[in-house]
């Protein structure tokens, strides 16, 4: 087993994703998310935040329930065409999409690949290589590819479905836009993304996690997706929630941040 101080440097937007979908907070009695992540936290608990805002704790949640559904949903109408798809993820981190939705994939997906940096992906193949989780792992296409060359990563190969979870952020919207544009000069290429509701100040021990401004999303206009070759088959939006408090002003519900979530074709 790796030593508990290995040492990984994940944006602090990356952890609090581990942290959302693996641990289980308030009273009620369910599993975590993410199973994968859950372990990852037992067995290496520096993984987590030392600090976490519960609003955007449930925004993540909320996006990762979000994106599964449109996930199945697509590999769903794959599977009922007999197409076969190529499921490519940018920028994953720790996420394990490739575990939590393995009963949901079917016969449609003839290669899943991972695309993140060459950092990252290597010690997150480290953390996982004596779990239990190994089996399912090593099917997955590795790709350790710099995130100032991600744009290029991805070749023509029939129907892709490409997943940005967490990139707007992560690279922010002045990134996002090229790569987007690259993605859609591929044939076949669709693409799911988030504009999430919040954005990553100086990323690394000094982070700060800002709300976008009116609790709106990071802005992706229409026009210019459609400029880009874009149509939008699917746009799910979920506006900013303040907290819901009882009579005696004890927490019912924490806040939730803004969130859009687009399936684009």
């Amino acid at each position: 087993m790796l030593d508990g101080a290995i040492d990984l440097h994940l944006p602090i937007a990356a952890q609090w994703r581990l942290y959302a979908l693996g641990v289980v907070q308030g009273r009620r009695h369910h599993p975590p998310i993410d199973p994968v992540a859950a372990w990852l936290i037992a067995a290496h608990p520096h993984l987590a935040p030392r600090f976490v805002a519960p609003s955007v704790l449930s925004m993540m949640r909320a996006r990762s329930r979000a994106i599964d559904s449109l996930i199945v949903e697509r590999l769903q109408e794959a599977e009922a065409r007999s197409e076969k798809v190529r499921f490519v993820s940018f920028g994953g981190d720790l996420d394990a999409r490739w575990y939590r939705l393995r009963n949901h994939l079917g016969t449609s997906v003839h290669t899943h690949a991972e695309i993140d940096e060459p950092g990252l992906l290597g010690q997150k193949h480290e953390l996982l290589r004596e779990s239990h989780f190994t089996e399912e792992w090593d099917t997955i296409e590795q790709c350790r590819v710099p995130m100032v060359e991600w744009a290029g990563a991805v070749r023509p190969n029939g129907t892709t479905l490409v997943v940005l979870e967490g990139v707007a952020n992560r690279i922010g919207p002045s990134a996002l836009l090229p790569l987007l544009d690259a993605l859609r000069r591929i044939e076949g290429v669709e693409c799911i993304v988030d504009l999430p509701g919040f954005r990553t100040v100086a990323d690394g021990p000094k982070s700060i996690v800002l709300p976008v401004k009116e609790g709106d999303t990071l802005p992706l206009a229409t026009a210019t997706l459609s400029e880009m070759g874009w149509s939008i088959a699917q746009d799910m939006r979920m506006a900013r929630r303040p907290p819901v408090r009882a009579p005696r002003g004890g927490p019912v519900c924490t806040a939730v941040e803004a969130l859009r979530v687009l399936h684009l074709r």
